[in-house]
């Protein structure tokens, strides 16, 4: 069991999001990337430690077999070889993932740390480990335990709170103009011509976005929470049509000819408002939500940088948000508490936007941690989250949550290891309660109802109350699924197990 849990866990921290595409195989470009390593002490730590729990479980499979321990640990070298050199291999097909040589030596290092590891916990070493384990076990008395349960739950609730707040518009900085193509320092420059620029301090729902694709006027759909409705055609400036925001002016040298019907943006000349939109960035912060709409086409499909195509910023490291593209990939960076100044931890990235120079009509928004983003039509959409197992996840694992797409056996995975670092050690607690007391009906009902419940019923009402949302029934349910089994393994595997240490 164990070593099947150690290999789930090399295939989620290496794979996910197991968005697996078709790959240009280029055997130089592979073995030019794979050669190389530009990870550091972190890295190489992590990729050590990533295998050890499988050595160790493989370690105790082999134990089972005669077979002598050079042998033992040859199998476990070789396997903790083949399953990296497997993972290496698929992480071609994840455009986030660079397989790297060393990625299977650390890995392997770590195989052998686990078999190491196996034994050591047999060594006399371990046992006067256990047997101190059970002395201080003794000496906690249920008070004492009742004291940790209740510290522990307040420190989930507080950190679920940090991690709520984490995905909030509050920092969001007022004094930030607005730019269309470049930065406001021009510095920055994108090369293609934009028709409209809508924003207001809402998330629209599926059945609006569904009429705006159908035709409907934005300036309609999005009424009253409109802040910002920019037609940029003629020769401007280009007036705000809400009368909230200044007026966008050219900035560099003005296109020599009028804009028909999308203005073109260069390196030469770009737009930007004279001073900030604070109304715009105020009653965002109120609401952290938003609706941009846009449309736009590129007139170069390999820019990078990104290339700024809209943005609310000062400079190229500060910023309230920035729409921008690079290459083939459409790029949404957006400032919160986690993700900084310059909102690129995490970055949010949609691969295959701009893979022509026609039109591309774009739909963004955010609501609830969760970016929803369409391209032309209701079909092409894409998913992200900052959601507190996003960020978690992204803080602990360096998961790069800014590409993955939520949906799936993914999230399923992203939950699991969010509730399992969050509820464990509070069924932990709970199983050594329950040890404690006698037989009494009234006691378990106390701790299956309460102990459990309540603290999956709390973390799930905070979340449904900021966000503005209903109570997860699945999110309950993996709270209670997690918190029983660690109290059962607790109760009936690990403190009989400190009972018969002599």
């Amino acid at each position: 069991m164990f070593t099947v849990f150690g290999i789930f866990l090399v295939l989620c921290i290496t794979l996910l999001p197991f968005n697996f595409q078709a790959s240009q195989f280029s055997p130089t470009a592979f073995f030019q990337e794979f050669l190389s390593f530009s990870g550091g002490v972190y890295d190489t730590t992590a990729n050590i430690f990533l295998f050890v729990p499988f050595g160790m479980g493989l370690t105790g499979f082999l134990s089972q077999k005669r077979l002598t321990n050079p042998t033992k640990l040859k199998l476990v070298l070789v396997a903790s070889f083949g399953l990296s050199l497997a993972v290496e291999i698929l992480q071609i097909f994840l455009p986030e993932r660079n397989p790297c040589f060393i990625d299977i030596l650390t890995n392997t290092t770590g195989g052998g740390l686990g078999f190491w590891l196996f034994y050591q916990q047999q060594s006399e070493f371990f046992q006067q480990v256990l047997r101190l384990v059970k002395k201080q076990q003794q000496h906690l008395t249920l008070k004492k335990l009742g004291v940790a349960y209740v510290g522990y739950t307040s420190l989930i609730i507080c950190g679920s709170v940090v991690l709520l707040s984490a995905a909030q518009l509050t920092n969001w900085d007022p004094a930030f103009p607005l730019a269309i193509g470049n930065e406001a320092t021009g510095d920055r420059p994108w090369r293609g011509q934009i028709s409209s620029v809508y924003i207001a301090n809402r998330a629209i729902s599926t059945p609006e976005v569904e009429t705006l694709f159908a035709g409907e006027n934005p300036s309609i759909t999005l009424s009253n929470s409109l802040l910002a409705a920019y037609q940029l055609n003629g020769e401007g400036n280009y007036r705000d049509q809400t009368g909230k925001l200044p007026d966008l002016i050219w900035k560099g040298t003005p296109p020599q000819t009028p804009a028909q019907l999308s203005v073109p943006l260069s390196p030469s000349h770009w737009l930007a408002t004279k001073t900030p939109v604070a109304p715009l960035t105020q009653k965002i912060r109120q609401t952290s939500q938003f609706t941009l709409i846009t449309t736009i086409a590129t007139a170069d499909t390999s820019q990078k940088g990104p290339a700024r195509i809209i943005s609310v910023s000062t400079d190229p490291n500060h910023r309230n948000f920035t729409l921008g593209q690079n290459e083939s990939q459409l790029v949404f960076r957006l400032r919160t508490p986690l993700s900084g100044d310059n909102g690129t931890d995490p970055e949010m990235g949609f691969p295959n936007v701009f893979t022509d120079t026609k039109p591309h009509r774009l739909i963004i928004l955010y609501s609830a941690s969760i970016f929803r983003v369409y391209v032309d039509d209701m079909q092409h959409s894409f998913v992200r989250k900052l959601t507190p197992e996003a960020n978690l996840s992204h803080l602990l694992l360096a998961l790069d949550t800014g590409k993955i797409h939520f949906g799936g056996f993914s999230e399923i995975v992203l939950k699991l290891m969010y509730y399992g670092v969050l509820f464990t050690p509070l069924g932990i607690l709970l199983g050594m309660i329950a040890s404690k007391i006698r037989r009494r009906f009234t006691s378990h009902l106390l701790i299956l109802y309460g102990g459990i419940g309540l603290p999956a019923v709390l973390l799930e009402k905070i979340v449904a109350v900021t966000n503005g949302t209903l109570m997860s029934p699945e999110n309950l349910l993996f709270s209670v699924v997690i918190l029983t089994s660690s109290m059962v393994i607790i109760k009936d595997q690990v403190v009989p197990r400190f009972k018969t240490v002599r």
